[in-house]
């Protein structure tokens, strides 16, 4: 609570001797913040017309996840449930490519979650920091991928 009242009185005195500071700054950290939980990169209007995995690369995503769900519990902490179903990344109906770079394994919970909504850049930097610890083919530890580029 001390900590909390002092952080509260030093920006008070912050505001009163220079409030440009004080505004530039949290402009600053507001941008930050949209541009780590915004969307990453925007859909294209360009679908993949194939829509849905074939079996083989379905099988090959779950290989590569070792079955288990690629979804998080805890920021950073992987699912510890059994995936049975593959999902695009970056959604189809938003430009998403159907490839082995933008498959990811999901557990029923998750894959509900996630529906058609596009990760954010930190989403997606936290699922390649659980991938760099369980897939061997580092080529597809990046997550994601548009259709077309």
């Amino acid at each position: 609570m001390q900590l909390v009242q002092s952080i509260v009185d030093q920006l008070t005195v912050l505001a009163a001797e220079q409030p440009a500071l004080l505004i530039g700054g949290v402009v600053f950290v507001v941008l930050v913040i949209k541009v780590l939980t915004g969307p990453q990169g925007g859909g294209s209007k360009a679908r993949d017309p194939q829509r849905l995995y074939g079996n083989r690369d379905r099988r090959a995503g779950f290989d590569r996840a070792g079955g288990r769900c690629e979804g998080e519990w805890l920021p950073f902490v992987r699912c510890t449930r059994p995936a049975n179903a593959g999902d695009h990344w970056l959604p189809h109906s938003k430009g998403g490519a159907t490839s082995a770079a933008n498959f990811v394994a999901l557990c029923g919970i998750h894959n509900r979650s996630k529906s058609a909504q596009i990760p954010s850049r930190l989403q997606t930097a936290r699922l390649r920091f659980r991938r760099r610890k369980y897939m061997n083919d580092h080529a597809l530890v990046s997550a994601g991928q548009w259709f077309g580029r």
